[in-house]
């Protein structure tokens, strides 16, 4: 469960100054491809090997706002099948890229040694494009809404035995396009509700009730009608010699290229991924990237630390205990003594200190409780989010820029992120980068950098 944030955050961080974008950064997570738009309107989408896969395998599209921007495309791997490096199992550094069965080209590799991916060609990228958006998956209508149903819902004992299908985990086509899968949540919705279940051609397949719980079990008939409408699947494989061949899956391909014309304005467009029309309507251009001047600060060689159970760390401890609370943090209040319980306070210049304290500790992840200080350290000015610390913290780089940062993994082995920074403007710290997780599929480190927000910094004056 993530830390509980306290009222004090509402007025701890705020977004670079700049006109109001356009775009609130969105992602979406659907079967195995993820889409992630920020706040300049750019939008990164990303397909995966399906979990039964065990070499990992991505394709990243990129697209910036506007009614004329061009679709790039990335590809990356990893050779988890054998103890070589990339560089050794793909011979002559290349591969070639297989779409239902037809080539598509070779895909070269420039520096593997040093890198996992490559650029794909215009036509390739245009190909996989269009491929996926031609798939669009089996809807369902309840409530005047209308949602996705996944693979998956197809994909299991309970559907070919019963006929039981789950609605739990639909995207909702008109849903929410901002925060992280601001498109789920649709339980509650659908659940005690009658739901039809189109084709993607619009034809009426079935009508069920759902439970408690929104699953609905389907008669006879009528699984043997959705089992014949299911669209067929893409088969996107890179092959190089005659043992390795790397497979994506494009299962919630369609619904990620949704998701990006609708953030982008495209929906119904000529220029739209998913759904293409001849709509006029105007294409937000893309957004410039607010600006952060840095304040220039101490270094971070000039902190103080206060030892536990000094006059002063008890003093410090009593002065944030109620937000300390309010973000779950524990570690100072702990009877264990395996860690240390030091409070350590910086100069960030003017009358403004920030207090560093451990906060919470787990298997593989930890953050530290922030909040600023006035000069006298007996009043806090504002308390940073629970998010921060971990694999991350506070620095300063060499110009005097001070950044707080906090990165988290999902699990151990680190193929999954979520992160932050923030910058210091001589008042507050302004959120500077912001990234949602990302998809666990044996990528160390992940697969791609997708964030959600970005901001430019400039170098203190």
């Amino acid at each position: 469960m993530k830390p509980a944030l306290s009222l004090f955050l509402l007025l701890a961080v705020l977004p670079a100054a700049h006109a109001k974008s356009p775009f609130a950064g969105g992602t979406l997570t659907f079967g195995d491809w993820e889409a992630a738009c920020d706040n300049t309107g750019r939008c990164q989408i990303a397909g995966y090997q399906s979990d039964e896969d065990t070499m990992p395998f991505s394709i990243r599209f990129t697209r910036h706002a506007g009614a004329k921007a061009a679709v790039s495309a990335h590809l990356a791997l990893v050779d988890s099948s054998s103890d070589e490096e990339l560089p050794a199992t793909l011979e002559n550094g290349a591969g070639t890229l297989f779409l239902n069965g037809k080539s598509l080209g070779e895909v070269r590799f420039a520096n593997l040694a040093e890198e996992n991916s490559a650029r794909l060609s215009h036509a390739q990228t245009q190909a996989l494009a269009a491929a996926f958006a031609a798939r669009k998956p089996l809807v369902i209508k309840a409530a005047g809404k209308t949602w996705l149903l996944s693979d998956e819902t197809f994909r299991n004992k309970s559907w070919e035995e019963k006929g039981e299908i789950s609605l739990s985990g639909a995207y909702r086509l008109d849903g929410s396009l901002n925060g992280h899968d601001a498109d789920y949540g649709n339980t509650d919705t659908l659940k005690h509700q009658t739901v039809r279940i189109f084709s993607a051609s619009g034809q009426l397949l079935a009508e069920a009730k759902t439970d408690r719980y929104a699953d609905a079990v389907l008669p006879e008939a009528a699984r043997a009608k959705i089992q014949a409408a299911l669209p067929h699947q893409n088969t996107v494989e890179l092959r190089s010699g005659a043992h390795s061949v790397w497979r994506l899956s494009d299962n919630g391909a369609w619904a990620a290229l949704h998701f990006a014309d609708r953030f982008q304005g495209r929906t119904g467009t000529r220029s739209a991924l998913a759904e293409k029309g001849g709509s006029l309507k105007r294409i937000p251009a893309p957004h410039p990237l607010p600006v952060i001047r840095a304040a220039r600060v101490p270094p971070e060689s000039a902190k103080r630390e206060y030892k536990e159970k000094t006059a002063q760390h008890r003093r410090l401890l009593r002065l944030i205990a109620k937000p300390y609370r309010a973000q779950e943090c524990t570690m100072l209040t702990r009877r264990e003594d395996y860690f240390s319980k030091d409070i350590s306070v910086y100069p960030l210049g003017g009358d403004r200190k920030l207090l560093e304290a451990p906060c919470w500790q787990g298997p593989y992840n930890g953050t530290s409780f922030y909040a600023v200080l006035n000069g006298s350290m007996n009043r806090i000015i504002s308390v940073l989010p629970a998010r921060l610390g971990g694999y991350g913290g506070y620095s300063v780089d060499s110009d005097g820029t001070a950044t707080l940062s906090g990165s988290h993994k999902v699990r151990g082995i680190g193929d999954c992120w979520s992160g932050e920074s923030h910058v210091w403007d001589g008042k507050r710290f302004v959120l500077q980068n912001r990234s949602g997780d990302t998809q666990c599929k044996s990528f160390a480190g992940g697969a791609w950098n997708m964030p959600s927000y970005l901001a430019r910094v400039l170098p203190p004056k």
